[in-house]
């Protein structure tokens, strides 16, 4: 029989802490006796939500109401002007993501940046401390 269990964490000073150490403890009792093969992935950190909301708030908003377009629209556009510089180098070489869902926090603030500047002659586009977007 075969099965994958996924359980995540991180590796400090050359350690494994896991998230949810007492369930992994409890499973790998379970499966004393079996072979295993350890695969470990590298978990990149997401955007999180309050990007997701400065971005469809403050940024899609903003520039649907400068160009009359809807939020759809306006985000497919920004992708295909922006997205593409956002680069990012890898084991595989250099990889041009496809999607913002994939962007970590510091790719998204760079993103966000990129479009700020960019569409400056559009509209003004406030930075995040300097809006109210809950």
């Amino acid at each position: 029989m075969t099965y994958k269990i996924k359980y995540t964490g991180k590796i400090l000073n050359g350690k494994s802490l896991f998230d949810d150490v007492e369930s992994f403890k409890k499973k790998i009792s379970e499966l004393e006796g079996h072979n295993f093969e350890l695969t470990i992935d590298f978990l990149q950190e997401q955007r999180s939500t309050q990007w997701n909301k400065y971005y469809w708030k403050v940024i899609v908003d903003s520039l649907c109401e400068a160009t009359g377009n809807d939020p759809d629209t306006v985000h497919t556009g920004l992708k295909k002007k922006y997205l593409r510089q956002i680069i990012r180098c890898g084991e595989k070489g250099r990889i041009i993501p496809d999607t913002t869902t994939c962007l970590s926090n510091r790719e998204f603030a760079q993103y966000c940046r990129l479009i700020r500047i960019g569409e400056a002659d559009i509209c003004i586009i406030p930075e995040p401390n300097e809006v109210i977007y809950d």
